[in-house]
């Protein structure tokens, strides 16, 4: 496995109070992932912006295993990418079950309630 890219940023605002370390998993595709959650121990917010599978839902077993265990250790919040274009309602249902938070055209207010 070729070693992950890491890019840390740090933003501030007068309008957030607290410090907030959020880590956000792209194009994960299916892969391997336990480096990953050695990598959100201490994170307040998991971020997935798609392509967790790859193109297949029916081969999708680690990225759902992802979610899992990535919900289990702090608020993880994934949405579609092209990569799921192709998925159907069972795909959604295994995301759903998983613990995570499927924003699939939907939003989060400021108090983490998804509508």
């Amino acid at each position: 496995m070729k070693p992950r890219v890491v890019t840390q940023y740090e933003l501030r605002s007068p309008r957030v109070r607290r410090r907030w370390r959020v880590v956000i998993v792209a194009d994960l595709h299916n892969g391997e992932f336990d480096d990953i959650l050695v990598a959100c121990e201490g994170a307040d917010l998991l971020l997935i912006p798609g392509d967790l599978i790859h193109r297949y839902p029916r081969k999708a077993e680690r990225g759902i295993a992802f979610l899992r265990a990535a919900a289990r250790r702090l608020p993880t919040y994934y949405a579609y990418g092209n990569h799921e274009d192709q998925c159907d309602d069972a795909f959604e249902a295994r995301v759903r079950e998983s613990g995570a938070v499927l924003l699939n055209n939907a939003y989060c207010r400021r108090n983490i309630n998804c509508t």
